[in-house]
């Protein structure tokens, strides 16, 4: 959707080719969209004159001869252009203005979600939805932003985004202004100082002025005017680079959701200061998960967790051997605790026992995990080995995560060493979704090399 930036350009390109322009006729291809209904719109706004166009927040605000206006939407992918003579009505056309000189404009929306609506001036601010905007970032005073914000205990990048607080942020510079005042999205508005949101306000500013220099950012498919794009898109320094390099520090860009908005930030640039830093390694069976784990513990000093440790534990403890026992046959279990090798040999032959054994053990594994790691001090800092890491409960609490692979024949070596049937242990071991280890992993290690080799390629990894 278009933010203030990309509103704002659209106003100026308007205003140049609108002004003086008079509405001769309307025709309405889809009434839905005109608000206030098609007979209302047209009365207030045949026979006037443009006299300018100007933008507030994300609506645009037409300005006509004899007290009328229009306010405005783009939502999604709505667009203003002039159509020339002897071109024909497009599919997506939901309104023409015919225009004093021959001139056409239209308003098309893919989407069909944009809107108009036509108000007398002195109306125009008297109701909704401009009459709960907040300030435009420029405009809005410092002290009363930071009594918004630090009210609610709503994460900052939700915060930045309400136009009840701010006028005109939406995800894109809401990423970059977050990135540029050093602020983690996901911190609550309560923990956030008078110097931060003030930060936050001066870096909003000078990002979005930045913006409507550069003609706002063509991201999908927004354009200016017809033909033409924005290049602020050019400059992003967040937005739009997961899991690539920080420009500033070099740890890669986390990418994850923030009220269901897709969000980019810097882990170490943007840190918590109530929380540690977590790198989580997952992967393949037997492809060195464990090799980097240890390495980053012993080299690094980081904490290590791991979940393949916690399971063990849980399998010693004789309440949870009962139930494994119940689930899969009491040959599973001897002597109180669980035999794995048994485990192993049921699951692969019966698929819907993994299923039933997952549902048991995978909560309390992952419970354990988050109560460790909220016992970590919030300067600390640890690598949590966990095998079913993607799509897990604990995903999005890491600020990095690692992918360990290996060659199946590396793999089948290792796992005989290690006294386990291949044959099985591959058949029980999780299979991971290619386009998912791309998206949510910085970096995809191969363990397939000797151990001194593989503990090279960890150790030049700068940002660890």
């Amino acid at each position: 959707m278009p933010e203030l930036p990309e509103v704002r350009t659209v106003a100026r390109t308007l205003d140049r080719l609108l002004r003086g322009k008079v509405v001769e006729g309307i025709r309405i291809f889809r009434e839905k969209n005109v608000l206030d209904g098609a007979e209302h719109f047209r009365s207030l706004l045949l026979r006037h004159a443009f006299l300018s166009v100007d933008s507030y927040g994300k609506h645009l605000l037409f300005h006509l001869s004899g007290g009328s206006a229009i306010l405005a939407h783009l939502r999604m992918e709505g667009k203003y252009f002039l159509r020339e003579e002897g071109e024909e009505k497009g599919k997506h056309d939901i309104l023409l203005f015919e225009l004093s000189g021959g001139q056409r404009l239209v308003y098309q929306d893919v989407r069909k979600f944009g809107t108009l609506e036509a108000r007398k001036e002195e109306e125009l601010w008297d109701r909704p939805p401009l009459s709960l905007l907040g300030p435009e970032p420029w405009d809005a005073d410092p002290e009363e932003t930071f009594g918004k914000i630090h009210r609610s205990s709503r994460p900052i990048k939700e915060l930045l985004m309400d136009q009840r607080v701010l006028s005109g942020i939406g995800n894109i510079y809401a990423d970059e202004s977050l990135f540029e005042a050093g602020v983690h999205p996901l911190r609550p508005g309560s923990s956030l100082t008078r110097a931060e949101v003030e930060a936050l306000l001066q870096a909003s500013s000078s990002i979005m002025k930045e913006a409507i220099e550069r003609g706002g950012s063509t991201i999908r498919s927004y354009h200016p005017e017809k033909g033409v794009d924005g290049r602020m898109q050019l400059f992003l320094k967040a937005y739009g680079h997961g899991n690539e390099p920080c420009p500033r520090c070099g740890f890669p860009l986390r990418k994850l959701e923030v009220g269901g908005r897709g969000t980019t930030f810097c882990p170490r640039c943007q840190k918590d200061p109530g929380k540690p830093l977590l790198i989580g390694v997952t992967g393949t069976i037997a492809s060195g998960k464990s090799t980097v784990a240890r390495y980053l513990e012993e080299k690094k000093g980081y904490a290590r967790i791991s979940a393949d440790e916690i399971v063990r534990e849980l399998y010693e403890k004789p309440a949870i051997a009962r139930q494994i026992a119940h689930i899969a046959g009491d040959n599973a279990v001897e002597g109180g605790r669980v035999r794995k090798d048994v485990l192993l040999k049921r699951i692969a032959e019966d698929p819907r026992l993994r299923k039933r054994l997952e549902r048991l053990v995978h909560p309390k594994v992952y419970k354990e995990i988050l109560r460790r790691i909220d016992a970590l001090p919030p300067d600390g800092k640890a690598v949590l080995e966990v095998p079913l890491l993607l799509g897990s409960p604990i995903e999005e609490r890491m600020d990095l995560i690692l992918f360990v692979h290996a060659k199946e024949e590396v793999i089948r070596e290792r796992l005989l060493a290690r006294g386990k049937d291949p044959r099985e242990a591959l058949r029980v071991s999780p299979s991971f979704d290619r386009g998912e280890v791309r998206r949510k992993c910085a970096l995809l290690l191969d363990g397939s090399s000797s151990l001194p080799s593989f503990l090279e390629e960890i150790k030049g990894i700068p940002y660890l």
